[in-house]
């Protein structure tokens, strides 16, 4: 043991119903760029981890099984340097066809937040904090 807090996640993987416009959607809207793709997956480096795009049914077919049924509610944040930041991202992202599921408002917790939905329902948080990452 060194020390060093490791980081919490380094991988994020996601079944997609149509992985060639999950790909556009994710191009478009993040602006990420593929570092691999497969018949089955595409995976982009986010610059703290990997996100990973997998076909619904081969990424089901191979945890069948082996995992519990059903499923929670998750979302995944990024976070942006402003709030001009923010609202600009969340138009690209509905842009390229993401859903507002909630538009940026101020949660009473501080900051500022808008929740977007992918094609596939995948929720992603669009989050400012004026005291930054670590003020929350």
């Amino acid at each position: 043991m060194t020390g060093s807090m490791p980081r919490p996640f380094g991988l994020i993987s996601l079944g997609v119903t149509d992985l060639g416009a999950s790909e556009r959607q994710y191009v478009d809207g993040l602006e990420w760029q593929p570092i691999r793709k497969d018949e089955d997956s595409i995976w982009f480096d986010w610059g703290g981890g990997i996100l990973s795009l997998w076909d619904d049914a081969a990424f089901r077919s191979d945890v069948a099984g082996r995992c519990a049924s059903g499923g929670a509610l998750v979302a995944l944040g990024l976070f942006m340097e402003s709030l001009e930041a923010a609202h600009l991202r969340v138009a690209r992202m509905t842009a390229a066809g993401w859903t507002v599921r909630i538009p940026i408002d101020k949660p009473a917790h501080g900051g500022a937040r808008a929740y977007l939905e992918d094609r596939d329902g995948h929720l992603w948080e669009i989050i400012w904090n004026p005291a930054g990452r670590g003020g929350l």
